[in-house]
């Protein structure tokens, strides 16, 4: 027993063994895998799509309350027109009434260059003067600049500097035009500026609204915190808002989160819904709250609501792109110290990696279904981590957690299926060292509750060998050797059985039953059973020479045949089944069996009459078998013209697992004579 049990435990250890090793390759693969996308960013433009999407509706983050948007809405263009058309004097009153509420600085985001009516350009400077606290923008362009193609500009640009020219063909506006420097073409770069109207930018703050730079899918993810331009340094617009409000707080601007070309990153917050927002018509109506300006960076500029009608909408970034919701992000941002910077890509990778390697170890349970969770709380955890990091100012691929996630969970299900095959062929291999091949195959779908039915009459011929004088040598002999005889002459009866398509039924001490014709119906089934008897009694004989020269003992075979009528199918209890045959004809055959002489094979008239034309057979007699009631005709079989077995490949691949099982296991045994000649 406790060597079984030690047996039992070995088997274990190697099945998880293999469990584990199989377990660390795939998760090593699996982090090499993770690592190398991330490093090399081949999801990036995936991945900037999902980050679009997961920000256009993010309940976590909401827009700051010390931000508010003044918006130029549908609402306000219905009443007062397009805003382009204005008089600058709706802004005047705009600056006024902000400035009365006591916004700390007020941002007008639109567009104030070049000269309209005077009365109105009058009085938004006046309106400005008063506020003291008003940032306009500036338009900067910017175009690949050659050096050789372009000489012939900067020499123009320098005649005209300090000229009026018009702001366009055949317009009566004019403006002065902006000389390209020298110090301006930086990087192949050349920056063109456009101001505000000359009177304007006396009394304001200016900023550079498109210092931006777009991701490869349209987003606009990084600012410049400054332009220069003519020698002059100008913060972005939203930088300039922001110093101003820092300095009326009386805390100093700081940002240290820079890359080369002195850019910095922000996460656009797409969830315009949650800024406070007051639009043009309801502040000159006077249907808004005051608080809502009070002590505010307040941005003004054109707002459409965002509606996603179009689901390709979700994942489209263009579509978003408003440029006072891309400064009110920006602002965003910097007052909440969530100024973005690209994880370093080695590190990324390393986290990735690890984290997919360690916790597909972790979560590669033998129960699926906890593997699954375990696989789906890793991704959710894992994205989760790297959503947040990513809302605090460090830029992580989210793709990566949720791809493999799907991929580690698919491949652990292929892992288990096929963990799942190998252990079935193992213990149908193991089941069919205790069951005839044959019948696992046949029962291996059926439910348990149904085998007590998987029975049948039918007719099939049943063969009986056993070793003449076998207690008598039990007696005279070690265990150990009877039971090294014992395996050596089943190996023959069952290599002997298959190669003639029988069945063996069990062996019963030292004898063996065999079936024909059954699980599956057989063409000359009891030609073969004749066949398979000859085959047993003829390689007998080489284990009757070995073993005389070992102990000095004659072991000799007997065989009884019969063909007939019987029922075959599982017999027994639910818990414990046999596949045999139940019969007259079962009986008849044992009992022929019994009375056979020494390698003498005894068959029924049954069996003669389906050989006869193919064996050359005696008759012993009417022999008086045990139990029946009449004498049964006996026909002693002496020569048969056999054709090759139907069956060698089952035999030969029985055979070299038997082999195998010698020069592995029993490599001090030499093997049967008998196997050398098949």
């Amino acid at each position: 027993m406790a060597r079984t049990e030690e047996k039992k435990k070995e088997g274990y250890f190697l099945k998880s063994k293999v469990r584990r090793i199989t377990t660390v390759i795939i998760a090593v693969y699996l982090g090499i895998s993770a690592a190398s996308l991330s490093y090399t960013r081949v999801f990036f433009r995936a991945d900037e799509a999902l980050t679009n999407a997961l920000y256009k509706y993010n309940p976590l983050e909401r827009g700051d309350k010390r931000i508010t948007i003044i918006t130029i809405d549908e609402e306000t263009k219905a009443l007062y027109g397009d805003n382009n058309e204005w008089s600058r004097e709706k802004y005047a009153d705009l600056v006024d009434i902000l400035s009365a509420d006591g916004a700390t600085v007020i941002g007008l985001d639109v567009n104030l260059s070049g000269e309209k009516d005077k009365a109105g350009d009058d009085a938004l400077v006046t309106a400005c003067e008063k506020a003291g606290n008003v940032v306009v923008p500036m338009n900067a362009s910017f175009r690949q600049f050659d050096v050789e193609d372009d000489q012939e500009e900067l020499k123009r640009n320098e005649e005209f500097e300090g000229m009026e020219v018009p702001l366009e063909s055949g317009s009566s506006e004019f403006r002065t035009p902006a000389p390209v420097a020298p110090d301006e073409i930086m990087g192949q770069m050349e920056v063109h500026i456009e101001y505000p109207y000359a009177d304007l930018c006396d009394v304001v703050s200016m900023g550079v609204v498109n210092a931006l730079q777009q991701s490869v899918d349209g987003t606009i993810r990084n600012a410049a915190l400054s332009v220069r331009y003519i020698g002059e340094e100008y913060d972005a617009f939203a930088v300039s808002v922001y110093k101003i409000f820092q300095e009326a707080n009386g805390e100093e601007f700081e940002l240290s989160k820079l890359d080369e070309e002195g850019m910095f990153g922000f996460n656009a917050l797409w969830n315009t819904e949650s800024y406070q927002k007051i639009s043009y018509s309801q502040l000159i109506s006077g249907s808004y709250d005051p608080e809502l300006i009070a002590g505010k960076m307040v941005l003004v500029g054109e707002y459409d609501p965002i509606s996603f009608s179009n689901p390709k909408e979700f994942f489209d970034a263009r579509f978003l792109y408003q440029e006072v919701m891309v400064d009110a992000s920006i602002l965003q941002a910097l007052i909440r110290d969530k100024v973005v910077v690209d994880v370093n890509p080695l590190f990324q990778a390393l986290f990735y990696g690890i984290t997919i390697t360690v916790f597909y170890i972790l979560f590669s349970s033998r129960k699926r279904l906890l593997a699954f969770v375990g696989q789906l709380c890793w991704g959710i955890s894992v994205f989760a981590i790297a959503f947040t990091l990513n809302m605090q100012g460090y830029r992580f691929m989210l793709l990566i957690p949720l791809v493999f996630t799907v991929v580690s969970v698919i491949i652990f299900l292929i892992q288990h299926m096929i963990m799942q095959y190998v252990e079935r062929k193992r213990m149908e291999a193991t089941l069919k060292m205790y069951v005839d091949s044959k019948v696992v195959d046949q029962i291996e779908d059926v439910s348990p509750f149904a085998l007590k039915t998987v029975s049948e009459r039918k007719n099939i011929a049943v063969l009986f060998v056993d070793i003449r004088g076998f207690t008598t040598m039990s007696e005279q002999l070690e265990p150990e050797q009877v039971v090294t005889i014992l395996n050596e002459y089943f190996t023959l009866v069952y290599a002997s059985i298959q190669a003639w398509n029988g069945t063996l039924d069990k062996f019963i001490g030292d004898a063996a039953m065999a079936i024909f014709n059954a699980p599956k119906d057989e063409e000359d089934y009891i030609f073969h059973a004749v066949c398979a008897a000859d085959d047993i009694q003829k390689g007998f004989v080489s284990i009757t020479e070995k073993y005389q020269k070992l102990y000095g003992k004659e072991i000799h075979v007997g065989i009884g045949i019969n063909a007939g009528e019987a029922i075959v199918g599982n017999i027994g209890c639910l818990r414990r089944m046999d596949y045999t045959a139940i019969g007259d004809t079962v009986n008849t055959a044992s009992r022929l069996e019994s009375n056979a002489a020494s390698n003498q094979i005894l068959v029924s008239e049954t069996v003669k009459r389906a050989i006869e034309e193919r064996a050359k057979v005696e008759f012993v007699g009417a022999l008086s078998l045990k139990g029946k009631s009449q004498d049964v005709d006996a026909y002693s079989i002496e020569e048969i013209d056999k054709p090759k077995p139907p069956n060698m490949r089952a035999r030969k691949e029985f055979i070299n697992e038997v082999r195998l099982l010698y020069s592995k296991v029993e490599s001090n045994i030499q093997l049967p004579e008998f196997l050398k000649k098949i």
